[in-house]
């Protein structure tokens, strides 16, 4: 085994230690005190370091790390003010499709905002659900608790 040791600095604060083993191309281990955006820039990071696709390292983020932001880990993750996949995923129409659902927004609606048909953009949803998971990209119906819960 050849495992290398990738460590990074957080600009704005914190560290990141990632053990990569070269040979079987998988994390043996993570550690880090980032917040959700650092999390983002170590993924982004790592990707560049192993040529390892993003939501690869994502899966490892998750399955190693000893320390995760709140929106990732917590276990009432619709509580979190942070979505959870704000870290994640890049800016860009997945990104919108995802906020105005966040903000409550109905697929219909979202779709005529976005001038998009609602199938397609429910099915770009569930397309992001299985890459990421359901912890990252929330039913609306757990969204929805979380409006009923603040009120």
């Amino acid at each position: 085994m050849t495992e290398i040791k990738l460590e990074w600095p957080n600009p704005t604060g914190g560290t990141a230690i990632a053990y990569y083993d070269d040979e079987r191309q998988e994390f043996t281990n993570i550690l880090h005190n980032l917040n959700a955006g650092g999390a983002a820039n170590f993924i982004n990071f790592l990707a560049k370091m192993t040529d390892l696709p993003v939501y690869k390292i994502t899966q490892e983020f998750q399955k190693y790390a000893v320390i995760l932001p709140i929106a990732v880990t917590s276990p009432n993750i619709i509580d979190t003010e942070i979505p959870p996949w704000d870290a994640i995923i890049p800016p860009g129409p997945d990104k919108e499709i995802l906020k105005m659902l966040w903000e409550g927004k109905q697929y219909k609606e979202a779709s005529n905002t976005l001038t998009i048909g609602s199938k397609t953009l429910m099915n770009r949803v569930s397309e992001l659900r299985k890459i990421h998971g359901a912890k990252i990209i929330p039913y609306q119906k757990d969204i929805k608790e979380r409006f009923i819960k603040k009120r």
